[in-house]
């Protein structure tokens, strides 16, 4: 009898909405909206040689998401690009990933997980006028730089 020393496995997906302009009505001031969505990953899983340790694992994801709007509203319009990318590839234990399952301390349980799984994320923003020319264009380095960039901010006095 054999014991199994390696497990491994590959998945992608790819996604793309191309609404047509049935969706949209005459007088609607948005002309145009696409989304794509690509993912793509692997993870192996490695027996250790001294059966007693958890296996070694390694995952490898990457993800883009881009979601394009075009807009025209009394003759004036342009159209906004938004993409997001993500990308991930580590090496770890099995004892790893069980103790970020199962913290002892259940405060630490909310931040754990993340942290062994979070991936690097790139999120850029382009603006472009009627005549296709960029008018803005920013690249944030994490969910939270986007957000807190157009977070709603109370006047001060």
């Amino acid at each position: 009898m054999s014991n199994l020393k390696e497990i491994s496995g590959d998945a992608s997906l790819n996604i793309e909405v191309n609404p047509t302009n049935k969706l949209y009505s005459a007088g609607s001031a948005i002309k145009d909206l696409k989304f794509r969505m690509k993912a793509a990953g692997n993870v192996k899983a490695v027996a250790n040689e001294d059966p007693a340790k958890a296996p070694t694992i390694t995952l490898n994801y990457r993800e883009s998401l881009s979601i394009g709007l075009s807009f025209c509203n009394s003759g004036k319009g342009g159209k906004f690009v938004i993409k997001e990318d993500a990308d991930y590839s580590r090496t770890f234990t099995g004892e790893e990933f069980d103790e970020a399952m199962n913290p002892e301390d259940a405060e630490d349980s909310d931040e754990l997980i993340p942290g062994l799984l979070e991936p690097n994320i790139t999120i850029s923003l382009k603006v472009y006028d009627d005549n296709n020319q960029v008018k803005f264009s920013k690249t944030y380095n994490s969910i939270e730089e986007f957000t807190t960039a157009f977070a709603h901010q109370e006047p001060t006095e």
